[in-house]
């Protein structure tokens, strides 16, 4: 669940950046 969550982040930052 953690890499999951960690995965999301790391993916959505640029998305949201």
């Amino acid at each position: 669940m953690e890499q999951n969550l960690t995965s999301l982040a790391l993916g959505m930052s640029p998305w949201m950046g």
